[in-house]
């Protein structure tokens, strides 16, 4: 794939993610929930997440993907993050293959809104390919580098859900042979966030 598909990809997904904050943003400015408290400073948060991916550089076709965060908000406008996703891509030549990816990502907020918090998101970490057929599997470990956005939309005090777009590059190694294969990806979780200041309030 060029630069300039890649660089299509990421301004597509970019431009879906602030589109989408937009719309919730205009949306939820008309009729906000009062228990609506945004990002609290020193705050833990843990979400789920389900979604879909297009595998441009291996199959080119999409598949689902689960997975979730563990962070903590470092302040309402940046967060340190762990996060697992699971990728089942189908079978080649009779083989069933996944993809598994653990990493780190840095959440970056826009704003200090109560309701709807954009965001932009970077993630790297660790990339491993299984494949197995009648007893017998494969395998290959990489690594992944993931840009994006998305935004926070908070329906309670400290939970709510959050749409998610990014641009992944996962590479994997085989023997001595180096796959490079670029991921659109979309997802949306639901996030809980407990603890920070914003629990020491009085009743």
């Amino acid at each position: 794939m060029s630069h300039r598909s890649i660089g299509r990809i990421l301004a597509g997904g970019f431009s879906a993610a602030l589109l989408l904050a937009a719309i919730a943003a205009s949306t939820f400015a008309q009729s906000a929930p009062v228990s609506s408290g945004g990002v609290t400073a020193g705050s833990l948060d843990l979400s789920g997440n389900a979604g879909y991916s297009n595998l441009t550089g291996a199959d080119g076709n999409n598949h689902v993907n689960f997975g979730g965060t563990a962070g903590f908000n470092l302040s309402p406008y940046a967060a340190l993050l762990g996060e697992y996703t699971y990728m089942p891509m189908g079978s080649r030549s009779g083989v069933a293959f996944n993809t598994q990816l653990i990493g780190a990502a840095t959440r970056l907020n826009i704003g200090s809104s109560k309701h709807v918090v954009p965001y932009a998101l970077a993630a790297f970490g660790f990339d491993r390919l299984n494949g197995s057929e009648s007893g017998v599997s494969v395998s290959a470990n990489g690594s992944y580098a993931a840009f994006g956005g998305g935004a926070s939309l908070y329906l309670g005090r400290s939970w709510g859900i959050r749409p998610e777009f990014r641009w992944e590059r996962q590479q994997l190694t085989f023997s001595t042979l180096v796959s490079d294969t670029n991921v659109v990806l979309g997802t949306g979780s639901i996030f809980y966030q407990w603890g920070g200041r914003a629990s020491k309030r009085r009743p």
